[in-house]
């Protein structure tokens, strides 16, 4: 069972996980080739995750590792049935400095389907994974620079939704629980 209630065979190809309101789909059948036991392996850790985080670190984390499959695939015709060091390495060089955050974010993950005792990550990459400094994803760039997309609302932006919001709730249309925490969003965050 996921934390968030969800029941899911760990057999299952398919998994649909609920949190609340939200759904998460992950479909272990459009992986790269996977040896049957590494991918057996895979969903376990998958599954641990289901239980112990949220459904939106777990998605992330499926395709983060379906990334990493994908490379490892990339010119090998065998079945994926380990990660390891040299793996690590070569996806770090392919992603690039700006992306390396991508390796950054399995790299917790790996370590955990290690350390649950489980084959497919090779002793030299969990070793590799304690040792290397990472960089994580930019943080906070898109407000320090007023991104129009992705950046905080603009004080005009931020007035048509507070009076659209009024205008709502003086309508009728807009409770009164939903009302108030709208504002607090506004005013919070």
């Amino acid at each position: 069972m996921a934390r968030g209630g969800s029941v899911s065979s760990p057999e299952s190809d398919h998994r649909e996980l609920r949190e609340g309101t939200h759904a998460v789909h992950l479909s272990f059948d459009e992986l790269p080739e996977l040896d049957p036991r590494f991918k057996s392996v895979f969903k376990v850790t998958s599954f641990w995750y289901a239980q112990n985080h949220s459904i939106w670190h777990l998605k992330n984390m499926f395709y983060r590792s379906k990334d990493l499959f994908a490379f490892k695939a990339k010119g090998n015709p065998e079945p994926i049935s380990e990660i390891s060091e040299v793996d690590l390495l070569n996806y770090k060089d392919a992603v690039g400095a700006q992306r390396e955050w991508h390796l950054s974010a399995i790299s917790g993950f790996l370590k955990k389907w290690a350390s649950i005792g489980l084959v497919g990550i090779s002793e030299g990459a969990v070793v590799l994974l304690q040792q290397i400094r990472l960089k994580g994803n930019e943080k906070g760039v898109a407000t320090a620079t007023m991104d129009p997309v992705r950046g905080p609302l603009t004080p005009i932006e931020l007035e048509a939704l507070q009076t659209a919001l009024n205008s709502a709730y003086a309508r009728g249309e807009v409770g009164k629980a939903e009302y108030v925490l709208c504002w607090l969003l506004m005013m919070l965050g």
